[in-house]
């Protein structure tokens, strides 16, 4: 008898929704943000000219790995190996967290460092995996509420474009990424963002 309500309790617990989402994921990403000289900074990435995606925080496919270890890992890979997993990791909250459609975006608070020490890091052995990402920026978060405010632009564009002082000269594309649009558009319904400054 014990070992029946054990297996019912185990099927029940694994067909809950918060066994589902914390264990299996599509794909999954972190949002990194700082705080500096006053201003709330997202820390995005470039696309390959070859991807054409335009500007955007970091994340990618699942591969059969939870949550949060996807995402830690994916953040690794796409800032050139600068933020390891075993720093990300520990830092990605449930409750700082929004799920749109099959992404998982963690919103996680890093201190603040140059460009250039992202940029220069030296790259790990595996080195092809470690160049999908790049050139990095900063960039205000005021400023990208102000773009994503301005539809008919967007509309007119048929894209979100990032002011052009704000982007490195090395740039592939001046854009947000669609996705990364849907991730921000996503937090702002939730309210996300008042924690940002806690």
């Amino acid at each position: 008898m014990k070992k029946i309500i054990l297996t019912v309790s185990t099927v029940l617990f694994l067909l809950s929704p918060c066994a589902v989402s914390e264990n299996t994921c599509q794909s999954a990403g972190t949002v990194l943000y700082t705080l500096h000289e006053g201003k709330l900074l997202l820390l995005l990435a470039d696309h390959s000219i070859k991807k054409k995606r335009g500007w955007a925080s970091f994340g990618g496919k699942c591969d059969g790995d939870t949550p949060k270890h996807s995402a830690a890992r994916e953040t690794w890979e796409e800032t050139r190996g600068y933020y390891p997993i075993e720093t990300i990791k520990p830092l990605l909250r449930d409750d700082f967290k929004i799920e749109t459609g099959e992404f998982v975006a963690y919103f996680v608070k890093v201190p603040f460092t140059p460009i250039k020490n992202i940029a220069n890091f030296p790259l790990p052995k595996n080195k092809k995996k470690f160049k999908e990402r790049g050139p990095y920026a900063w960039v205000d978060f005021a400023v990208i509420t102000k773009t994503l405010a301005n539809k008919k632009k967007h509309e007119k564009a048929g894209r979100y474009q990032l002011p052009d002082n704000l982007l490195p000269n090395n740039k592939n594309s001046g854009w947000l990424y669609h996705k990364f649009v849907g991730v921000i558009q996503q937090a702002r319904r939730e309210n996300i963002f008042p924690q940002f400054k806690q």
